[in-house]
């Protein structure tokens, strides 16, 4: 990977998480709904975190098990890398599915499960809009 690759990521992340961020802020103070605190878990109540780690300890054994085969075979790898991908998404998406269920339910604003669900659309739109022009065509 040459240095031009690596800023490339860089700038794209950079950019990505600019994008997200500002949707984020925009989403949450339409709807009037709290902002979460960053980098934390934010569970609605203790059943959500007891599922959510339940759920967390089920992807990870997956995610080990399917590493492991990547790792001692040599078949075709891109098809298991995809599928290591395909997994990483799986647990994003559950877990948010799971997030905004419980907001929905239990959280005191009723409208954050809306502010979750938006979000998470226009991230499942983003992932996909990058898969399919190839990273807005910077690779």
């Amino acid at each position: 990977m040459g240095n031009n690759d690596f800023s490339s990521i860089l700038l794209l992340f950079v950019l990505l998480f600019i994008v997200l961020t500002l949707f984020n802020y925009v989403t949450r103070k339409l709807l009037h709904v709290e902002r979460p605190r960053s980098f934390s878990y934010n569970y609605v109540n203790t059943t959500h975190k007891k599922i959510d780690w339940w759920m967390r300890g089920v992807f990870t054994v997956l995610l080990v098990i399917v590493s492991y085969i990547v790792t001692t075979t040599d078949d075709v790898a891109s098809f298991w890398q995809f599928i290591i991908f395909g997994l990483i998404i799986t647990f994003l998406v559950v877990t948010e599915l799971l997030r905004a269920f419980m907001e929905w339910k239990h959280a005191d604003n009723q409208r954050a499960f809306l502010a979750t669900l938006i979000e998470l659309a226009f991230v499942i739109i983003m992932v996909t809009l990058l898969i399919t022009t190839d990273s807005l065509g910077l690779f």
